[in-house]
Protein backbone atom coordinates (compact mmCIF):
# COMPACT_ATOMS: atom_id res chain seq x y z
CA UNK A 1 0.00 0.00 0.00
CA UNK A 2 3.20 2.37 0.97
CA UNK A 3 4.19 1.98 -2.34
CA UNK A 4 1.40 2.65 -4.31
CA UNK A 5 1.05 6.09 -2.80
CA UNK A 6 4.46 6.84 -3.18
CA UNK A 7 3.92 6.34 -6.74
CA UNK A 8 0.49 7.76 -6.40
CA UNK A 9 1.98 10.74 -5.43
CA UNK A 10 5.20 11.28 -7.70
CA UNK A 11 2.89 10.67 -10.89
CA UNK A 12 0.91 13.71 -9.41
CA UNK A 13 4.14 15.75 -9.04
CA UNK A 14 5.29 15.40 -12.40
CA UNK A 15 2.28 16.76 -13.36
CA UNK A 16 2.19 20.22 -10.52
CA UNK A 17 3.78 23.29 -11.99
CA UNK A 18 1.58 25.59 -10.89
CA UNK A 19 -0.07 26.72 -8.00
CA UNK A 20 -3.20 25.48 -9.07
CA UNK A 21 -1.85 22.35 -10.13
CA UNK A 22 -0.40 22.00 -6.53
CA UNK A 23 -3.50 22.88 -5.03
CA UNK A 24 -5.25 20.15 -7.16
CA UNK A 25 -2.36 17.22 -5.77
CA UNK A 26 -3.08 18.55 -2.05
CA UNK A 27 -7.10 18.11 -2.54
CA UNK A 28 -6.06 14.29 -3.68
CA UNK A 29 -3.63 13.95 -0.82
CA UNK A 30 -6.40 15.67 1.88
CA UNK A 31 -8.96 13.36 0.30
CA UNK A 32 -6.63 9.98 0.85
CA UNK A 33 -5.90 10.95 4.83
CA UNK A 34 -9.46 11.60 5.58
CA UNK A 35 -10.05 7.90 4.61
CA UNK A 36 -7.92 6.74 6.99
CA UNK A 37 -7.54 9.30 9.65
CA UNK A 38 -9.56 8.10 12.31
CA UNK A 39 -9.15 4.04 11.47
CA UNK A 40 -5.72 3.94 10.80
CA UNK A 41 -2.96 6.62 12.00
CA UNK A 42 -0.34 4.73 11.15
CA UNK A 43 -1.22 4.49 7.22
CA UNK A 44 -1.86 8.54 7.80
CA UNK A 45 1.46 8.77 8.83
CA UNK A 46 2.86 6.79 5.86
CA UNK A 47 1.05 9.41 3.11
CA UNK A 48 2.35 12.07 4.82
CA UNK A 49 6.19 11.24 4.87
CA UNK A 50 5.80 9.76 1.22
CA UNK A 51 4.22 13.39 0.25
CA UNK A 52 6.93 14.84 2.04
CA UNK A 53 10.00 12.50 0.35
CA UNK A 54 8.46 13.07 -2.87
CA UNK A 55 8.28 17.01 -2.36
CA UNK A 56 12.01 17.63 -1.53
CA UNK A 57 13.08 15.55 -4.65
CA UNK A 58 11.16 18.24 -6.58
CA UNK A 59 12.74 20.92 -4.06
CA UNK A 60 9.32 22.45 -2.72
CA UNK A 61 11.30 22.34 0.46
CA UNK A 62 8.64 24.80 2.28
CA UNK A 63 6.04 22.24 1.56
CA UNK A 64 8.03 19.44 2.25
CA UNK A 65 8.77 20.91 5.47
CA UNK A 66 5.16 21.44 5.97
CA UNK A 67 4.34 17.30 5.49
CA UNK A 68 7.32 16.22 7.65
CA UNK A 69 5.61 18.29 10.14
CA UNK A 70 2.42 16.83 9.97
CA UNK A 71 4.01 13.40 9.76
CA UNK A 72 5.31 14.42 12.84
CA UNK A 73 2.88 15.42 14.44
CA UNK A 74 0.76 11.83 14.48
CA UNK A 75 4.48 9.58 13.73
CA UNK A 76 3.01 6.81 16.30
CA UNK A 77 5.77 5.97 18.95
CA UNK A 78 6.63 2.65 17.41
CA UNK A 79 8.02 4.58 14.48
CA UNK A 80 11.68 6.08 14.01
CA UNK A 81 12.17 9.68 14.02
CA UNK A 82 15.45 10.28 12.99
CA UNK A 83 14.49 10.99 9.50
CA UNK A 84 11.98 13.59 9.81
CA UNK A 85 13.88 15.50 12.31
CA UNK A 86 17.04 14.87 9.99
CA UNK A 87 14.96 16.38 7.20
CA UNK A 88 13.23 19.30 9.19
CA UNK A 89 16.89 20.85 9.66
CA UNK A 90 18.06 20.31 5.97
CA UNK A 91 15.32 21.80 5.29
CA UNK A 92 15.28 24.96 7.85
CA UNK A 93 19.35 25.82 7.24
CA UNK A 94 18.75 29.51 6.83
CA UNK A 95 16.28 29.88 10.32
CA UNK A 96 18.98 28.74 12.84
CA UNK A 97 16.34 29.14 15.46
CA UNK A 98 14.10 26.56 13.79
CA UNK A 99 16.69 24.01 13.27
CA UNK A 100 17.91 24.50 16.91
CA UNK A 101 14.59 23.19 18.24
CA UNK A 102 14.24 20.36 15.81
CA UNK A 103 18.07 19.26 16.81
CA UNK A 104 17.30 19.66 21.19
CA UNK A 105 13.56 17.21 19.91
CA UNK A 106 16.08 15.09 17.95
CA UNK A 107 18.81 14.65 21.02
CA UNK A 108 15.65 14.04 23.19
CA UNK A 109 14.32 11.61 21.13
CA UNK A 110 17.98 9.53 20.61
CA UNK A 111 18.21 9.98 24.76
CA UNK A 112 15.10 8.02 24.55
CA UNK A 113 15.66 5.70 21.92
CA UNK A 114 19.25 5.20 22.06
CA UNK A 115 18.90 2.40 19.10
CA UNK A 116 18.18 4.69 16.77
CA UNK A 117 21.33 6.67 16.93
CA UNK A 118 24.57 5.98 15.57
CA UNK A 119 28.19 7.38 15.69
CA UNK A 120 27.51 9.02 12.34
CA UNK A 121 24.71 10.59 13.04
CA UNK A 122 25.72 11.68 16.06
CA UNK A 123 28.86 13.37 14.13
CA UNK A 124 25.95 15.38 12.48
CA UNK A 125 24.15 16.02 15.51
CA UNK A 126 27.49 18.01 17.00
CA UNK A 127 27.90 19.88 13.55
CA UNK A 128 24.77 20.96 13.25
CA UNK A 129 24.61 22.36 16.50
CA UNK A 130 27.68 24.49 15.83
CA UNK A 131 26.16 25.59 12.61
CA UNK A 132 23.20 26.27 14.32
CA UNK A 133 25.30 28.82 16.78
CA UNK A 134 27.50 30.07 13.93
CA UNK A 135 30.44 28.34 15.08
CA UNK A 136 30.32 25.42 12.64
CA UNK A 137 33.09 23.13 14.18
CA UNK A 138 35.02 22.49 10.85
CA UNK A 139 38.46 21.34 12.38
CA UNK A 140 36.38 18.50 14.47
CA UNK A 141 34.27 17.38 11.60
CA UNK A 142 34.80 13.92 10.05
CA UNK A 143 36.01 13.73 6.26
CA UNK A 144 32.30 12.95 4.76
CA UNK A 145 31.11 16.09 6.42
CA UNK A 146 34.33 18.70 5.79
CA UNK A 147 33.20 20.08 2.77
CA UNK A 148 30.17 21.24 3.63
CA UNK A 149 31.76 22.59 7.15
CA UNK A 150 34.35 24.61 5.42
CA UNK A 151 32.01 26.25 3.50
CA UNK A 152 29.51 27.44 6.71
CA UNK A 153 32.87 28.28 8.37
CA UNK A 154 33.98 30.08 5.64
CA UNK A 155 30.54 32.05 5.75
CA UNK A 156 30.57 32.46 9.26
CA UNK A 157 33.88 33.94 8.90
CA UNK A 158 33.18 36.29 6.66
CA UNK A 159 29.65 37.54 8.90
CA UNK A 160 32.28 38.37 11.52
CA UNK A 161 34.44 40.31 9.29
CA UNK A 162 37.45 38.05 9.67
CA UNK A 163 38.11 37.42 5.96
CA UNK A 164 41.98 36.69 6.74
CA UNK A 165 41.15 33.80 8.80
CA UNK A 166 38.55 32.91 6.23
CA UNK A 167 40.91 32.67 3.83
CA UNK A 168 43.39 30.34 5.83
CA UNK A 169 40.73 27.77 5.72
CA UNK A 170 41.49 27.69 1.49
CA UNK A 171 44.03 25.89 -0.04
CA UNK A 172 45.53 26.30 -3.43
CA UNK A 173 47.21 22.92 -3.55
CA UNK A 174 45.69 20.96 -6.09
CA UNK A 175 43.11 23.74 -6.98
CA UNK A 176 44.02 23.18 -10.86
CA UNK A 177 42.22 20.01 -11.24
CA UNK A 178 39.25 21.47 -9.21
CA UNK A 179 36.01 23.22 -10.32
CA UNK A 180 35.97 26.65 -11.56
CA UNK A 181 33.66 27.31 -8.05
CA UNK A 182 36.62 26.30 -6.27
CA UNK A 183 39.08 28.40 -7.80
CA UNK A 184 36.69 31.36 -8.34
CA UNK A 185 36.26 31.09 -3.90
CA UNK A 186 40.62 31.26 -3.86
CA UNK A 187 41.17 33.90 -5.92
CA UNK A 188 38.61 35.69 -4.56
CA UNK A 189 39.24 35.50 -1.11
CA UNK A 190 42.97 35.96 -2.03
CA UNK A 191 42.82 39.10 -3.56
CA UNK A 192 41.26 40.52 -0.65
CA UNK A 193 43.85 39.40 1.77
CA UNK A 194 46.92 39.83 -0.54
CA UNK A 195 45.55 43.04 -2.66
CA UNK A 196 46.74 43.69 -6.12
CA UNK A 197 50.53 41.64 -5.01
CA UNK A 198 48.49 38.18 -5.99
CA UNK A 199 50.39 36.80 -8.48
CA UNK A 200 48.23 34.40 -10.42
CA UNK A 201 44.10 33.81 -10.46
CA UNK A 202 43.21 29.89 -11.02
CA UNK A 203 40.26 30.95 -12.73
CA UNK A 204 41.80 32.66 -16.07
CA UNK A 205 42.68 29.77 -17.58
CA UNK A 206 38.84 28.60 -18.00
CA UNK A 207 38.39 32.20 -18.82
CA UNK A 208 40.71 32.14 -21.68
CA UNK A 209 38.59 29.23 -22.83
CA UNK A 210 35.29 30.97 -22.73
CA UNK A 211 35.89 34.73 -23.03
CA UNK A 212 32.71 35.21 -23.39
CA UNK A 213 31.15 33.54 -20.69
CA UNK A 214 28.03 34.97 -18.39
CA UNK A 215 28.20 32.16 -15.74
CA UNK A 216 28.54 34.07 -12.55
CA UNK A 217 31.72 32.31 -11.69
CA UNK A 218 33.44 33.56 -14.99
CA UNK A 219 31.73 36.89 -14.22
CA UNK A 220 33.55 37.51 -10.61
CA UNK A 221 36.93 36.54 -12.37
CA UNK A 222 36.50 39.03 -15.23
CA UNK A 223 35.72 41.61 -12.44
CA UNK A 224 39.18 40.29 -10.39
CA UNK A 225 41.08 40.75 -13.53
CA UNK A 226 40.19 44.19 -14.45
CA UNK A 227 40.48 45.26 -10.70
CA UNK A 228 44.25 44.20 -10.56
CA UNK A 229 44.78 45.61 -13.85
CA UNK A 230 43.37 48.77 -12.48
CA UNK A 231 40.79 48.71 -15.58
CA UNK A 232 37.11 49.87 -15.68
CA UNK A 233 35.57 46.20 -16.14
CA UNK A 234 32.05 45.53 -17.94
CA UNK A 235 30.97 43.55 -15.44
CA UNK A 236 29.04 45.36 -12.36
CA UNK A 237 28.76 44.50 -8.33
CA UNK A 238 25.13 45.00 -8.77
CA UNK A 239 24.71 42.38 -12.18
CA UNK A 240 26.66 40.14 -10.04
CA UNK A 241 24.58 40.38 -6.82
CA UNK A 242 21.42 40.05 -8.80
CA UNK A 243 23.20 36.73 -10.48
CA UNK A 244 23.94 35.14 -7.52
CA UNK A 245 21.07 36.10 -5.76
CA UNK A 246 19.03 33.59 -8.77
CA UNK A 247 21.31 31.30 -9.42
CA UNK A 248 23.98 30.75 -6.42
CA UNK A 249 21.93 32.28 -3.57
CA UNK A 250 24.60 30.48 -1.09
CA UNK A 251 27.55 32.37 -2.19
CA UNK A 252 25.61 35.90 -1.52
CA UNK A 253 28.57 36.51 0.71
CA UNK A 254 31.14 36.91 -1.86
CA UNK A 255 29.66 40.43 -2.44
CA UNK A 256 31.18 41.15 0.93
CA UNK A 257 34.31 40.51 -0.14
CA UNK A 258 34.27 42.27 -2.99
CA UNK A 259 33.43 45.32 -1.56
CA UNK A 260 36.79 44.88 0.52
CA UNK A 261 38.64 45.07 -2.54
Amino acid sequence: MKIIIVLYFIHALFAATTDKDFEKWEKILLKEVSVYEQKDPKKVYWIYLAAARELTLFHYDQKASKYFEKSLEINPSSLDKTEIYVQLVNLNRENKKKIQNYLVALEKWWVEHPQESNPGLQDWLKLMKGYSQGKTPFKETPGYFKTWAKEERVKELVGEKKIGEAFGLLSPYGLEKKDINSKIQYDLFASAVQGKTVRKFFCEEALKKEPQSVTWSLRICRYLLSWKEGTKSKETLDSIRDQLKEESVQRMYYLEVLNKL
